[in-house]
C-alpha cells in the first residue's frame, strides 16, 4: 500500500518584503512537496480560488499589504510558480465577480494579476 502521510509547509515573510523574497520562499518551502508538483505537472487545468474578492473601497491595509485578504505579492508568487512548474491552463474561480457573462464587477480587484499571468476566469454563479 502506498504511503499516504500528508506535509504540511508554512513559513513567514516580513510584511515589507519584496515580491522577489514572497516568490522565493514560497519556492523554497514547495520544492519539498513532490508529490504534488507531479500531480500539478500532469494536470491540463488548475483552477484556484483566491481569497481577494471585495469592493475596492472595502479593502483593508497595513503598510501596503491587504490585511483580510490574500495580498497581491502572494497571489502573484503563486502564479508565478504554477506558470514556471506546469504547462496547465490556470483559471481562477469565485463568486459574484461578474453579474453577466463579460462584465467584470469591482470586487474582482485581482483581475490585473489574472491578466498579467494569462490566468483565465470562471464565473461560479452563472450558468
Amino acid at each position: 500500500m502506498q504511503d499516504k502521510r500528508y506535509a504540511v509547509r508554512a513559513a513567514r515573510c516580513r510584511h515589507t518584503a519584496a515580491n522577489e523574497e514572497v516568490y522565493e520562499t514560497l519556492r523554497r518551502i514547495t520544492d519539498p512537496l513532490t508529490r504534488s508538483w507531479e500531480k500539478l505537472a500532469k494536470a491540463n487545468r488548475i483552477a484556484i480560488k483566491f481569497n481577494m474578492m471585495m469592493e475596492p473601497n472595502r479593502i483593508h491595509y497595513f503598510a501596503g499589504r491587504r490585511r483580510e485578504l490574500v495580498d497581491d505579492a502572494v497571489a502573484r508568487a503563486v502564479l508565478r510558480l504554477l506558470r514556471e512548474r506546469t504547462s496547465a491552463r490556470l483559471v481562477a474561480v469565485d463568486s459574484y465577480g461578474r453579474s453577466q457573462p463579460g462584465v467584470t464587477d469591482a470586487k474582482l480587484n485581482y483581475m490585473p494579476l489574472l491578466d498579467e499571468f494569462e490566468v483565465g476566469y470562471a464565473e461560479s454563479n452563472l450558468p
